[in-house]
């Protein structure tokens, strides 16, 4: 299975859907999608008001099978390449802040093509998303997983002790779920209005955070700590009547000792009531995941006449 041709035709799909029509555009906030021509899929993605202009970096494929069918596995990383102006800019690390300011960068607040490679892999990095889709796209599920705080810290070579002393010394404190969490919800945005399908389910699981502590030898190493907490977010489009079927299959089955679930609901409108289960969830539900689905939107360059009357325009319709 060629999981870099697979998904890379699924997300430019969805992409180049709404690219023609201006008013999915500006009901996302979406400013442009380019593909990064290279090695592996991937998409710079800018969005109005967000801190930064986001990757999405695809990492590795896997064939799942499951309730007799075959389904296909992607998982990417997202990045944000922060704004200087962004009130989240100087919590990002050093090294991260010397680069955004550094000639890496082009005019478009991205990495210049060939200085890509000079940049560490693990820099940027604000959370991580997976795709889980059949080839006729019948099942589709995508879910975003971060924490809501990204802390990483530097070890000091004079103490070996790890346990938050004087002898650490924080670098990078991101609120990592607030950074990443809109390009989640644009992406399935984006789904529902390219496949014509809103969501059939969502649910949420809160587990134990981590920090990433580096020691002089630049070994990273996480360790569970209190003060931060990791979501994980799910979205699954399916026929509704076989929502039990794949929740339990593809959700349900693969959730970790650890996963508190505070957010398990079935959806058929936006008007249902999502509420978490303990009062409070981070994920922001979007009554345009239902509203695309549904939306008759047509492109002003679908014209045959060319002109610029206001009938050719896109318009929703009843």
């Amino acid at each position: 299975m060629d999981f870099d041709s697979f998904f890379r035709s699924k997300i430019e799909s969805m992409v180049l859907t709404a690219s023609w029509v201006e008013q999915v555009q500006k009901m996302l906030d979406l400013d442009g999608v380019s593909q990064v021509w290279g090695d592996r899929p991937e998409w710079y993605i800018w969005i109005d008001g967000a801190p930064g202009v986001y990757a999405l970096v695809f990492e590795e494929g896997e064939t799942i099978e499951a309730a007799n069918q075959t389904l296909h596995w992607g998982q990417f990383v997202v990045k944000c390449y922060p704004y200087t102006e962004a009130s989240v800019f100087e919590v990002f690390s050093p090294r991260e802040r010397e680069i955004i300011n550094s000639d890496l960068f082009d005019q478009t607040h991205t990495p210049r093509l060939e200085a890509r490679h000079d940049i560490p892999e693990s820099l940027f990095a604000v959370g991580s998303m997976s795709f889980i889709l059949d080839a006729n796209e019948t099942i589709a599920m995508f879910a975003f997983d971060s924490l809501d705080l990204l802390r990483w810290s530097i070890l000091n070579t004079k103490n070996d002790q790890k346990d938050r002393q004087p002898n650490e010394s924080v670098i990078r404190s991101i609120p990592a779920w607030q950074i990443g969490y809109p390009l989640f919800d644009r992406l399935i945005s984006l789904y529902a209005f390219y496949s014509k399908h809103s969501p059939a389910f969502i649910g949420a699981t809160q587990s134990p955070g981590f920090d990433c502590i580096i020691d002089a030898h630049q070994t990273p190493e996480s360790r569970v700590c209190d003060d931060s907490q990791h979501w994980s977010a799910s979205v699954l489009f399916v026929n509704p009547a076989e929502i039990e079927t794949w929740v339990d299959t593809i959700w349900r089955a693969h959730l970790g000792p650890a996963e508190k679930i505070v957010l398990e609901h079935e959806c058929s409108h936006s008007a249902c009531n999502h509420t978490a289960d303990n009062g409070f969830s981070p994920v922001d539900i979007n009554s345009l995941w239902w509203e695309l689905a549904h939306a008759d939107l047509k492109s002003e360059l679908a014209s045959t006449c060319g002109c610029e009357d206001h009938e050719h325009h896109a318009v929703e319709t009843e």
